[in-house]
């Protein structure tokens, strides 16, 4: 199994541990990107903290820097799992793929089973920014159906507060904070454009009662 980040890890957690207590199989992890980052954390360290042994470590530059930077960490990514797949041997290989535009996006992620919306985007702060959140009312609703999904989904966007000075980036390429009015200056995903439009041009009023000392706004760039 692959990962790269906290974010996958926290998908395939429950299969790992699945498959190595599973006499017939036999568990083989490599471990690669932000896991080995100290700017990340280095987060493989909480792979083994959950007692699940890593096969092979595969560093890889920084993406996004450049498109020299991202040409040259794509190549020592292949060399590296290239060399590693010749090692192990895998006989299936499981991984979580992801976009690779590096567009801009409003930071947050997915439902897990039994969890409300507010509680989701509560927890997935946390996990993406170190950061605990007041949750405030729902903004906006859309459904957008990309090209590589066979069904739309549903993004559900709501105001929320935190202290900007205790935001950590543990997942993210990078992180801004913008005024609504410079939102149109970035690229964001697809999906989120409906949004990003209205806050640009006035359309949509944060919740005035969350005070910002900051530009009210955050946004996310995944690797």
């Amino acid at each position: 199994m692959v990962t790269t980040s906290r974010a996958d890890f926290g998908l395939l957690r429950e299969l790992m541990h699945v498959i190595d207590s599973d006499r017939a199989l036999e568990l083989q992890v490599i471990v690669s990107g932000m896991h080995l980052a100290r700017q990340f954390g280095q987060t493989w360290r909480d792979i083994e903290a959950e007692g699940i042994r890593i096969d092979r470590k595969i560093p890889m530059r920084t993406i996004g820097l450049s498109s020299a930077g991202n040409a040259t960490s794509i190549g020592q990514g292949l060399k590296g799992f290239a060399d590693a797949f010749a090692e192990l041997k895998p006989q299936v290989v499981v991984l979580l793929g992801d976009r690779f535009e590096l567009l801009w996006e409003f930071p947050g992620g997915k439902k897990k089973p039994g969890e409300t919306s507010r509680e989701a985007l509560a927890r997935e702060l946390i996990e993406e920014l170190g950061v605990e959140a007041k949750i405030g009312r729902e903004v906006h609703r859309v459904q957008h159906k990309y090209a590589e999904m066979s069904e739309p989904i549903e993004l559900i966007f709501f105001a929320a507060s935190v202290d900007a000075g205790a935001v950590k980036n543990l997942v993210f390429e990078q992180i801004q904070w913008r005024e609504p009015g410079t939102l149109g200056e970035l690229e964001f995903l697809p999906a989120d454009q409906p949004l990003v439009e209205q806050l640009a041009n006035g359309e949509v009023d944060l919740n005035p009662n969350l005070n910002h000392t900051h530009p009210p706004i955050a946004l996310t760039k995944r690797n």
